[in-house]
């Protein structure tokens, strides 16, 4: 792009967060409990749930047991992860590919732990985006 000239003419600037396209309208991924609660991509009862799993991957620290909830999240996979918090699949797949940026559905039968880190680094860097700007 800098190549062409292309900053002649268009400017860019950091988002603060991932989007999608759903139903004629673009959408802002919840990344946080409270950006669960305000989805419309949802319904009320899954946005609770959402709110829920999304609390686990925030409070979850690797190297402190008490934040697990008894789980080992290098043993257990996506999909068990998920099956706890009864999660519909179009959640799924905003969690997975939205959320985690996984580009198949290969995530949900590999270890937990993979998705929980990147659900959490992508909210730190949208936090660390909001700071700069």
């Amino acid at each position: 792009l800098i190549h062409t000239d292309v900053t002649k003419y268009l400017y860019f600037k950091a988002v603060d967060g991932s989007y999608v396209f759903n139903k004629g309208k673009v959408h802002k991924v919840p990344a946080t409990d409270m950006e669960a609660l305000k989805c419309p991509l949802m319904g009320l009862f899954e946005k609770r749930r959402a709110r829920k799993f999304f609390i686990y991957v925030q409070d979850y620290k690797e190297n402190d047991p008490k934040t697990h909830e008894g789980l080992d999240l290098t043993r257990i996979t996506t999909r068990e992860l998920i099956a706890k918090y009864g999660l519909d699949d179009n959640t799924v797949d905003i969690i997975g590919h939205a959320s985690a940026l996984h580009r198949d559905d290969r995530y949900l039968n590999e270890p937990a732990f993979d998705t929980v880190k990147r659900i959490k680094e992508e909210d730190d860097l949208f936090r660390l985006v909001k700071c700069i700007n």
